[in-house]
């Protein structure tokens, strides 16, 4: 299982109730193949957000190029005119996410992408 815990990704493997056990992996990546990934309704991989064409107000003004996670606040990075911008991953901001058309919508905020 995998849960996020203050600025840690933990998981919980099958099998092992020992934390002597686990020690050998702490620190290495893991690795789950796509197809055998299950996400709810609504949900994505920051990555799946790569590629996206970025919209305000109905018209295309750039395209997601990179996502940026830090402790305090998600940032997608939007590639317009060949100068990119970190874009708050927050429901302020961000308006829609279609993974179908591949269209990332966010609110016309002055400032946001100038």
């Amino acid at each position: 299982s995998y849960r996020y815990h203050k600025i840690f990704d933990m998981i919980t493997l099958s099998g092992i109730n020992n934390i002597n056990d686990v020690l050998i992996y702490k620190g290495k990546n893991v690795y789950i193949k796509r197809n055998e990934l299950v996400l709810k309704d609504g949900e994505y991989l920051d990555t799946d957000l790569i590629g996206m064409n970025v919209l305000v107000n109905n018209k295309i003004v750039g395209k997601v190029t990179g996502y940026l996670k830090d402790k305090y606040q998600d940032k997608i990075v939007v590639n317009k005119n060949e100068k990119e911008y970190l874009v708050p991953n927050v429901s302020d901001i961000i308006e829609s996410i279609n993974l179908k058309t591949k269209e990332l919508c966010i609110r016309d905020i002055k400032g946001l992408l100038d």
